[in-house]
């Protein structure tokens, strides 16, 4: 269990996991430096639990791609790397991040396969990194990545240069202190991020 950490009130977490069949492809071709996280969401603690939320692509159509779910529901996915809890410790956020979190409640969010911050669909980073924007905390300056796209990639997203926010775009900041990586396969340990 996650007996080791307790969730302060309001305070605000980012979570990431690892899924081996997108390690391959995901982490090692765009995150800037932990080549095993694959996906990420943005939690509050509420009552001492860790509640997450998170856009993934692959819900129901009709239903939202936004979801808000336990630590045990983020981690419980079949092909589960690993993940890493990590913690906001420039503080004082609670309340306005409550608030912004609440209003992602009743937004219609699309899962954007375009990977494109211009429109209105968010992929799982875009949606971390607007929830930070909005805070408006100084500390966060997180600038999009730029890269050149081998031929693959060129089909596949029809362009030759990606503008985008990587899945560890948050641990370039010293404002988030990793908290908790489980004792899983020592290939996940390797590969934390050194800054």
């Amino acid at each position: 269990g996650n007996a080791q950490v307790s969730f302060e009130e309001g305070e605000l977490y980012i979570v990431t996991r690892s899924t081996n069949a997108k390690r391959l492809f995901i982490a090692e071709d765009f995150n800037l430096s932990d080549s095993l996280s694959t996906h990420v969401g943005i939690g509050i603690a509420e009552k001492g639990e860790l509640k997450i939320y998170h856009i993934e692509p692959d819900t129901k159509p009709g239903e939202p791609a936004l979801s808000k779910v336990s630590l045990a529901d983020f981690t419980a996915v079949p092909d589960l790397a690993g993940y890493t809890v990590w913690k906001d410790i420039s503080a004082g956020n609670g309340v306005l991040l409550r608030d912004t979190l609440k209003k992602w409640e009743t937004k219609k969010v699309a899962f954007d396969f375009e990977f494109d911050l211009e429109n209105e669909n968010l992929y799982c980073s875009e949606f971390v990194w607007t929830v930070l924007k909005a805070l408006q905390n100084p500390s966060y300056g997180f600038d999009p990545t730029e890269k050149e796209l081998d031929d693959f990639y060129k089909k596949t997203l029809g362009r030759a240069k990606l503008v985008y926010i990587p899945v560890d775009f948050f641990t370039k900041s010293r404002m988030f202190k990793k908290l908790y990586q489980p004792a899983l396969p020592a290939a996940y340990a390797t590969g934390t991020q050194t800054n």
